[in-house]
């Protein structure tokens, strides 16, 4: 009977949560305590950094711009009767009075107190008079009205109290800059000292919190796990006897126990189940191992007879698989044969075809030569009329001659040209019984060449009818030999075919003693596990017996 008690309804993780969440809440209470402190110490920085030390950094420079002014002044007047110089120093002035107004604007982007736009008012109407005096008093040096140093520092007398003003407003101000910085400085010292007290603070109680918070979850879930180990060490000695301890609670301590509850009962009803199948265990390992062992002879004989049979069908397999080559050779020299039949056809229809064309362009050349020879006779009839010409022209050089000889002295000139005239009728003729000769040549190789090319085109006609006949045998061989190279590939289909029927049972022949071997090797495993089965049975018996239930 397991022993119940009453315990709290909190779980472990509940409880640790609540430690978790009050450390956080904690950490959330210091983060923004910080946060605010570090806020309030930048912001009163940045306004230090941004607006009070650039004030007094503009208030300094406006100081130095107002001496600067008072300088180039001093300067200019020194110089009387030295027009250059003043001029320069007068471009000087102007530059620093200008960068003196920039710096009054920056003092005013930056402090927008009352207090500060009344100063920026009297710093801007002090700088309006004094550039008024001193502009006044370089243009009466021009004129000429002021001509010493002494009378020009006379002049602008009345107008130095206004650059002096200027100098002490800057100065002021830059006093003022000077507090607010220490007073912030103060500010941001006195903050982060707060900031860093809250912090401490807000830590350690955080700090208590949580150890004592700590300390009753440890004591609240200490006391039962300590029972659970004694009862996980009982366990492992085997001890299964009494009963575990189960508190009420709702955690997962409560869980635990009903956890290693229900394990020890279990535990002791597999010891008891484990103890009364060793028996039955160890007499169907006996039986099995004497099965096994009959199983072994019979099974060593059957491999014998296998591997018998494998090595049979190997030689024939052998056998087969030469002739199948030797017939695949022949199908080679068949298809060889077969390829040059085809070859021959086509080279024999190639010179048919060839010798056709001939037979066309001789034929041609017959025609073209014939033209010719009728072009050569129109030829030998325009030479026929040149020389009638030239004829005709020789007549009328001697006519003129003769006249030219009757001219007298007056005919001279025509004379030569007669005389001329009649050389070239003479070359004409010489020419034209030439080109007669020419074209008689010409005419009887014309003849010739027909006569041939008709005859090469009857020797053409032959040789055509020839290679017919030529192509017609070929095509009846060609047609033997792919009758042959057909009957050859059967043949050899028929014997790849045996060579790989006998080869797959020669592969299944060789399965079956693979087989036969492995099942020889099942046997003698099974024999194996049948003797690790009664050592087992015996292992378990032992250690069966290390448990008192």
């Amino acid at each position: 009977m397991n022993d119940v008690q009453e315990g709290t309804r909190l779980t472990i993780g509940r409880r640790l949560g609540l430690a978790m969440g009050v450390a956080a809440l904690a950490m959330l209470i210091l983060a923004i305590v910080g946060y605010r402190g570090v806020s309030g110490v930048v912001e009163s920085a940045q306004h230090m950094v941004e607006v009070d030390s650039a004030e007094a950094a503009h208030a300094a420079k406006l100081r130095s711009n107002a001496l600067e002014l008072r300088r180039f002044e001093k300067d200019f007047y020194l110089n009387m009767g030295n027009p250059s110089k003043q001029a320069g120093y007068v471009k000087k002035w102007r530059q620093e009075l200008a960068e003196a107004r920039q710096e009054v604007d920056l003092i005013a982007g930056l402090d927008r107190s009352q207090k500060t736009k009344d100063r920026i008012k009297q710093i801007r109407s002090r700088l309006t008079q004094y550039e008024a005096g001193f502009l006044g008093t370089t243009r009466d040096v021009k004129t000429g009205s002021i001509t010493t140093a002494k009378e020009g520092d006379a002049a602008i007398g009345k107008y130095k109290d206004a650059i002096r003003g200027i100098d002490a407003i800057a100065e002021a101000l830059a006093d003022e800059s000077a507090k607010k910085m220490a007073s912030n400085a103060g500010a941001i010292r006195g903050l982060g000292s707060s900031t860093l007290t809250i912090t401490w603070v807000v830590m350690l109680l955080g700090m208590i919190f949580t150890v004592v918070l700590g300390t009753l979850i440890t004591r609240s879930v200490s006391h039962s796990i300590t029972a659970l180990t004694e009862v996980a060490k009982q366990l492992a000695t085997g001890n299964l006897r009494g009963n575990v301890k189960v508190e009420r609670r709702r955690d997962e301590i409560g869980e635990l126990q009903q956890a290693f509850s229900a394990m020890h009962g279990n535990m002791r009803s597999v010891i008891q189940t484990i103890t009364e199948g060793i028996g039955a265990l160890t007499s169907s390992a006996s039986q099995i191992g004497s099965t096994a062992r009959e199983y072994a002879a019979t099974a060593s004989e059957h491999a014998s007879s296998v591997a018998e049979a494998s090595a049979t069908l190997g030689e024939v397999r052998q056998t087969s698989q030469s002739a199948a080559e030797r017939a695949r050779g022949v199908v080679d020299a068949a298809e060889v044969a077969a390829k040059t039949s085809a070859d021959g056809q086509q080279a024999v229809a190639n010179a048919v075809i060839s010798s056709e064309v001939i037979g066309e362009r001789v034929g041609n050349i017959a025609i073209q030569i014939n033209e010719l020879s009728d072009r050569m006779l129109r030829i030998g009839d325009i030479v026929e009329s040149v020389g009638d010409l030239a004829e005709q022209s020789n007549l009328l050089a001697v006519n003129a001659n003769i006249q030219a000889a009757k001219a007298g002295s007056q005919g001279r000139g025509f004379s030569v040209v007669a005389s001329e005239v009649r050389n070239l009728a003479e070359q004409s003729k010489r020419a034209t019984v030439e080109i007669r000769g020419i074209l008689s040549e010409l005419q009887r190789a014309a003849q010739g060449a027909v006569s041939a090319t008709e005859e090469g085109k009857e020797k053409v006609a032959d040789g055509v009818r020839a290679l017919a006949l030529a192509r017609q045998t070929i095509e009846e061989l060609g047609s033997a030999v792919d009758a042959n190279a057909d009957a050859a590939r059967q043949i050899a289909a028929s014997a790849g075919q045996q060579a790989t029927g006998i080869g797959q049972v020669a592969d299944t022949v060789q399965g079956i003693a693979k087989l036969s071997k492995d099942s020889a090797m099942g046997v003698q495993q099974l024999q194996t596990a049948a003797e690790d089965l009664t050592q087992l049975s015996s292992r378990l018996t032992d250690a069966a017996a290390r448990f008192e239930i």
